[in-house]
């Protein structure tokens, strides 16, 4: 197949940028020699390759989800292949030459967008989201009160999540914990004692039920 003409090369390059002009948050800069897309000026999702170090190929390389590259090379080899460089990322490579179907086109830039797009916004919430009461598991949060209340240091934004949970819900103390009164104590089962004995190397005759 006739590598395309500069015409043909120039719309292409020009149907993918209104593709990507239609996606939030995107720009395009020169990456290695070759017009790319990034989603906040961050993460690269695709490159366009215009006959990439005499490859004889007009095509982009993309993001895409996990398994796309292996099912659509597999389906397709003529016209999807595996991307140099970054293929072990899975990104995708898709040939631009003859007759292009671009709402396709538009659906796999689509899928990069979303998958590095995905990504970045993963990251984001783990790595600056500020940490909140609700993210804690509720004995934590109990044993963070109870520092509260003995006047002990609560790392924040740990203390300020306490405060303004109570704040919330109008309570000024956590629940109290119930303890087992002396009445109680003494009349706990002899058992618990010759557990205690059996891990401590003991062999009498009552640990032997434990």
């Amino acid at each position: 197949m006739a590598y395309p003409s500069t015409a043909q090369r120039t719309k292409a390059l020009r149907q993918l940028r209104a593709i990507r002009e239609t996606l939030p948050d995107t720009n395009e800069r020169p990456s290695h020699g070759a017009p790319s897309f990034f989603y906040k000026d961050k993460r690269c999702f695709l490159n366009f390759r215009d006959n990439h170090h005499a490859d004889g190929c007009l095509a982009i390389w993309c993001a895409a989800p996990p398994g796309a590259q292996e099912f659509l090379v597999d389906a397709d080899p003529e016209k999807f292949f595996r991307s140099p460089y970054v293929g072990h990322r899975g990104w995708l490579g898709v040939m631009l030459h003859g007759s292009i179907d671009w709402d396709e086109i538009a659906g796999i830039v689509e899928d990069a967008y979303a998958t590095v797009g995905g990504q970045v916004i993963e990251t984001e919430r783990l790595t600056l989201r500020p940490l909140s009461r609700d993210d804690l598991e509720p004995w934590t949060r109990f044993m963070l009160d109870g520092d509260a209340r003995a006047g002990l240091h609560t790392p924040q934004p740990a203390a300020d999540a306490v405060r303004r949970s109570r704040a919330s819900t109008g309570s000024s103390r956590p629940p109290r914990c119930t303890r087992s009164s002396s009445a109680s104590r003494a009349t706990r089962p002899a058992s618990s004692a010759s557990c205690r004995g059996r891990w401590s190397g003991a062999t009498s005759s009552s640990s032997a039920g434990c």
